[in-house]
């Protein structure tokens, strides 16, 4: 008998799951090379990291409520009240799934993110590429992935460059482009081995620290030049938009 190679895995069933929420809102996306585009956001509580830069430190806790429209809802909340929030906002091109760290919560958000699609929304991710069972999980529901690969050196930051790498593996010939955030802090042989892992087809943003609290400082120009020359390949430095443009 012919070796026809490993059994292909199916995919996990589908069924009434729960999760838990921060808030669903609609704006415009802030960071990458999909700034500008509107989407809407469900911004999922709960977070295994606690960045020294990140913006959201409400995302960090799983929430017993969430917001929509004004109104505060109770956790866990199902797909169908979600999926019929989203709906209410009117036609967007899609969706974005961000936290906290939305795979920690991966059944729930792959089971919106396919009915999202079934009404012809593109499913959106945004993750720390951290967790890559987790991950796993959901990405056969997922379109676009922004990855925000971590620094070891930034304060908060539990990471694996091997579990990274398994992650970014798995959206291997899909749509997906790496951001990095660096600080003033930042290390360039950190920055060059982030890049090297990172797929060449992956576009690999630098971001700028946003200043949210008198820890996080961006870099200055000539420490920025050496954190872009060590990439080794070619990277696009960006800040966040939504800060500056008044953006939620």
């Amino acid at each position: 008998m012919l070796d026809s190679g490993p059994p292909s895995v199916a995919p996990p069933p589908r069924g009434a799951k729960e999760g838990r929420l921060l808030e669903i809102f609609s704006s415009f996306q802030g960071e990458g090379p999909y700034a500008g585009l509107r989407q809407v956001f469900v911004r999922l509580s709960g977070c295994h990291l606690r960045c020294a830069y990140c913006d959201t430190p409400e995302s960090w806790e799983r929430s017993p409520s969430w917001t929509f429209r004004g109104e505060t809802r109770r956790n866990p909340v199902g797909v169908p009240e979600a999926l019929e929030s989203i709906r209410s906002l009117g036609p967007h091109p899609s969706v974005s799934f961000t936290g906290g760290e939305p795979v920690l919560q991966a059944e729930f958000v792959r089971e919106l993110a396919l009915d999202l699609r079934a009404l012809g929304m593109s499913t959106y991710l945004d993750t720390s590429g951290t967790l890559p069972d987790r991950l796993a999980a959901c990405a056969d529901a997922i379109d676009v992935f922004a990855f925000d690969v971590k620094l070891p050196s930034c304060p908060g930051v539990r990471m694996d460059w091997e579990e990274t790498r398994r992650c970014l593996d798995l959206a291997r010939g899909r749509e997906a482009f790496v951001k990095i955030v660096v600080t003033r802090e930042s290390l360039p042989d950190e920055v060059a081995r982030a890049c090297r892992i990172v797929p060449r087809e992956m576009e690999v943003v630098l971001q700028l620290a946003t200043p949210v609290n008198a820890a996080t400082v961006p870099p200055d120009g000539a420490l920025l030049a050496r954190l872009r020359a060590a990439a080794g390949r070619e990277v696009s430095v960006l800040p966040q938009l939504h800060p500056l443009a008044g953006w939620r």
